[in-house]
């Protein structure tokens, strides 16, 4: 199971008796813990949220404890959530009371386990109870779950927006997160409004590109038009403005998004490419003057 099973758990209340959410990025452990956090109403988490860590530096209850808060009838009714971080620091000779509790659990109760890695087959054959879901972010997965990070934050990112975002950021989930951000605050600021509205903001890949390049005068989509378009003088104003707010990379990511969707001869591909490469490893190697201006003049000569 992926991501996508995890926010379809989510938008469906928790329904299973227990999950076991694993992934390598303890950042994105974090980040599902308060979604399952938010999944409560404000008004309940008192009585209907309650949080563990077996890594906490603090005195953790012993698990027998926990099992107790999971048997217990909920406050005013209805289903609470118990969450169990760092399943992993858990030994063998201690999971028997979660191993019999799982064989027969809360009705009244969603349990949900936090595991930093993959656990071992061992483990959740004695926790078969508990649904495993693997919550780390594949690149395919990627769309899927920018679009349903900025919907939580009251941005809806068009396809359009999202596919230039990855192609320009690149695949780092730390990245995306960082600048969904950015269009959360920017947007919804500016607007008044917010994820807990219902209404949602609707950005465009322009928007995107302003907003990355914190310039609405000269964007991106100026620099890759006059590439096209063979004008030189044009290309290199924009790219000006653009140095100033964006880091070589990005300019770069923006290159390769465009040139990606530009239709070419196999011959066109295979010289652009590779002039984008050799920037890149000039780029990363801080070698020959001026990498991006010696590209940009290049790339016009290949138009």
């Amino acid at each position: 199971m992926s991501i996508k099973a995890f926010y379809s758990e989510l938008k469906k209340g928790l329904k299973a008796p227990a999950y076991i959410l694993h992934a390598g990025d303890a950042a994105m452990l974090k980040e599902a813990v308060m979604e399952v956090k938010d999944s409560v109403p404000k008004e309940d988490r008192d009585f209907k949220y309650h949080p563990y860590d077996l890594d906490s530096t603090d005195d953790s209850p012993p698990l027998e404890h926990i099992i107790d808060v999971l048997n217990t009838i909920p406050f005013m009714g209805g289903r609470q959530t118990v969450v169990v971080e760092n399943l992993q620091k858990l030994k063998a000779a201690d999971q028997k009371p979660l191993i019999n509790y799982l064989q027969s659990p809360s009705p009244d109760s969603a349990l949900v386990l936090t595991y930093s890695g993959k656990p071992r087959k061992t483990m959740t054959d004695k926790l078969k109870g508990a649904k495993p879901i693997d919550i780390g972010i594949n690149e395919r997965d990627l769309p899927f779950w920018v679009k349903e990070r900025a919907a939580k934050r009251g941005v809806a990112l068009t396809s359009g927006a999202i596919e230039y975002l990855i192609g320009t950021v690149g695949a780092d989930a730390g990245l995306l997160a960082a600048e969904v951000e950015k269009f959360s605050s920017m947007v919804t600021g500016a607007s008044g409004a917010s994820g807990d509205s219902g209404q949602l903001e609707k950005i465009g890949k322009e928007d995107v590109a302003s907003i990355i390049t914190g310039s609405g005068e000269s964007t991106p989509w100026k620099l890759t038009d006059a590439l096209k378009a063979g004008k030189a003088e044009e290309a290199f104003r924009v790219y000006e403005i653009l140095k100033q707010t964006m880091e070589p990379y990005s300019l770069l990511g923006v290159l390769n998004w465009h040139y990606g969707k530009t239709r070419m001869s196999p011959a066109q591909k295979l010289k652009v490419f590779g002039l984008l490469n050799d920037a890149d490893l000039k780029v990363k190697s801080t070698g020959g003057a001026y990498p991006l201006e010696h590209l940009l003049a290049k790339l016009l000569k290949a138009s």
